[in-house]
């Protein structure tokens, strides 16, 4: 959702009305996001450019190449429970510019560390988690000397039943479906490489 302020600026001796947009938050009011609870995540590469794989096709059929960015991200998911042991990764899907994930928070009821709702240190909530897995690629694309960059935030939405899991795995299938047939996204290495030059 996007909020429009109104700002004034004085130019010259006339005043004029221009807009400034900014993003609403989209985290849930009043909601811990330490809870138990299952989150589906999407994180986005910086401008959307396709950093994480790219479309081969052959013999007509096109599938995901992941770049070592790619790789490295679907290491890092893989990696989570280890670093967050009341975390568990139900289903994820790699697409070159967007990566969805679905995990489920399981802290037991004698965890002393964490206590609902009150504000502390951020190390034990969903936040923490993504910026982790961010954090784990950046990392990683430095030390390889690789051009990438995330989007700064990332999108969340609580899963309330399964009903809704099963609608959003189908979704997260659609978008795969059509990541594969979109002609947005290169067709090899070479071009992408390319792409990220320019």
């Amino acid at each position: 959702m996007w909020n429009f302020l109104p700002i004034r600026i004085l130019i010259g001796k006339k005043r004029k009305m221009q807009f400034k947009i900014t993003k609403k938050n989209r985290r849930l009011g009043r909601w811990d996001y330490g809870s138990n609870a299952i989150y589906l995540v999407s994180i986005c590469t910086e401008k959307c450019v396709p950093y994480l794989g790219v479309v081969v096709a052959s013999q007509n059929i096109a599938t995901l190449q992941k770049t070592e960015i790619g790789k490295c991200a679907e290491n890092c998911i893989n990696e989570i429970p280890n670093h967050y042991n009341f975390v568990e990764i139900i289903h994820f899907e790699i697409l070159p510019n967007i990566i969805y994930l679905i995990l489920k928070i399981n802290k037991s009821v004698q965890d002393k560390s964490w206590n609902v709702g009150n504000f502390g240190p951020q190390s034990m909530n969903l936040g923490a988690i993504v910026r982790g897995f961010k954090i784990g690629v950046i990392k990683f694309s430095i030390q390889q000397q690789i051009v990438f960059c995330w989007q700064r935030r990332f999108f969340d939405r609580i899963i309330r039943d399964e009903s809704e899991l099963n609608s959003i795995k189908k979704f997260i299938a659609k978008q795969k479906k059509l990541a594969l047939t979109n002609k947005f996204f290169p067709k090899n290495i070479n071009e992408l490489i390319q792409n990220q030059l320019k």
